[in-house]
């Protein structure tokens, strides 16, 4: 963050730095009062705390798993959520995040070490869905690039515009990650191999998408749901 700050100031800009160091990332109210400061005339937000050094994950804590999901992708949302009405309105605006789950956002089948970083890339899809006229580019580095190659491509991307949102970096080889529409068929794996009474967690609503698709595993298998959501569960007459 801090090669970053000096690259953009070199530039002419201002840079207002939030460091894990002197604000608790789980805080929303400190977060957002911290961005209120700035009036209002922010032209970016560059989230780079999910590159920061966290215990291996199957040495976490409970404590270390929440803090690393509070500065990975809950301060992320508060910070966009806070800045989205002056964001969202410039034709100028840039909105990055970076993090080091080894230069492939962990589709490369190599163990990721800081699994928690992979909540803002997710966040940043969304956002560069809604906010059509802001530059929106997740990163993702390979280890064995240093802080001031890091800087550099950071710097380099903000500025490079193309369709891919996110973009790894596998020492200094450049890839796109991006989804190709392909049709679901009948022998799909989600309607293979499944038993009658199998049991399929099932998160989110009890409309749309959500229902549509346990209706027609169940017509197809009947298996056993558990629906997790958060309305509440029908009167059941005993």
């Amino acid at each position: 963050a801090d090669a970053v700050a000096e690259r953009i100031e070199a530039l002419g800009a201002s840079v207002r730095l939030l460091s894990t160091n002197r604000l608790d990332f789980g805080d929303d109210a400190a977060l957002r009062a911290a961005v209120r400061e700035m009036d209002g005339s922010v032209a970016g937000l560059l989230h780079l705390a999910p590159m920061r050094d966290v215990p291996l994950f199957q040495e976490m804590s409970r404590d270390d798993w929440m803090a690393a999901v509070n500065t990975c992708t809950r301060a992320f949302y508060t910070l966009l959520n806070e800045l989205g009405e002056s964001l969202r309105t410039r034709d100028d605006a840039v909105v990055m995040c970076a993090s080091s789950m080894g230069g492939a956002f962990g589709f490369d089948g190599q163990m990721v070490s800081t699994p928690a970083a992979g909540g803002a890339p997710g966040l940043l899809k969304t956002v560069a869905k809604e906010w059509t006229n802001t530059q929106c580019r997740a990163l993702d580095f390979a280890p064995v690039l240093d802080a001031s190659m890091r800087a550099d491509l950071i710097m380099s991307e903000g500025g490079r515009h193309d369709e891919h949102v996110e973009i790894g970096y596998a020492a200094e080889e450049r890839c796109a990650l991006f989804a190709e529409p392909a049709p679901l068929g009948a022998d799909s794996p989600i309607t293979q191999d499944m038993a009658p009474g199998a049991i399929v967690l099932v998160t989110g609503g009890a409309r749309g998408s959500t229902a549509k698709i346990a209706r027609h595993l169940a017509e197809l298998h009947k298996p056993h749901f558990i629906l997790a959501g958060s309305t509440p569960p029908p009167c059941v007459p005993e």
